[in-house]
């Protein structure tokens, strides 16, 4: 039996609330398939497809795991970053006066 392999893609940066799935390319086609985040196990025994949380903002590593019926297994590590949503703050003055006179709008970040 030829050895299991596993293939996660190149790391990922996307912006918090994205949507976006890992999808690894991996054989032997009938494998098991589990997700680490942090070492610490996700989902065991899913399908490959994997949604990536972007709830949060930060630097993620996910390992997605297969394992062959032979008892063999390869793994393979993704790093996702997660950019916090951007902010947009504006002010604008006059901030009273006449209703036509001219206010000037100032973009802050």
């Amino acid at each position: 039996n030829a050895r299991p392999s596993i293939n996660a893609g190149n790391n990922i940066s996307l912006c918090q609330g994205a949507i976006q799935n890992i999808s690894p390319t991996y054989s032997p086609a009938n494998g098991s398939i589990s997700w680490f985040l942090q070492g610490s196990p996700l989902v065991l025994n899913s399908t490959a497809v994997f949604p990536i949380p972007t709830t949060t903002s930060g630097v993620f590593n996910y390992v997605v795991k297969i394992d062959s019926a032979s008892t063999c297994s390869d793994l393979d590590t993704i790093k996702v970053t997660v950019n916090p949503k951007p902010t947009a703050s504006f002010d604008y003055s006059p901030n009273s006066g006449c209703p036509r006179r001219r206010r000037k709008i100032k973009f802050n970040n």
